[in-house]
């Protein structure tokens, strides 16, 4: 019987040193970019951006969205990367 002898290497790490400082840049430069256009610019898949932010930087992405509160209604467009600090 013949056998496949490939072996299947790990992906290569994407959550270097390199790619976690361009990434603070890039944070400090515009933090009001968005993921999906950030992670395009660092060509970087949005889940190892999203893991660089979260695991490396401490930050997260939030939407503050409509509420409704005592009969007022306060409305918010806002999608933000905030460290945990800032909340």
């Amino acid at each position: 019987m013949l056998m496949d002898n490939r072996s299947h290497p790990r992906a290569r790490p994407v959550r270097t040193a390199e790619r976690i400082a361009a990434v603070t840049q890039s944070v400090r430069e515009n933090p009001r970019i968005s993921t999906r256009h950030r992670a395009q610019q660092l060509n970087v898949s949005r889940t190892s951006l999203r893991r660089i932010l979260h695991k490396d930087l401490g930050l997260f992405a939030y939407k503050l969205q409509l509420t409704l509160e005592n009969g007022n209604i306060y409305a918010a467009k806002v999608l933000r990367i905030t460290s945990v600090s800032q909340v």
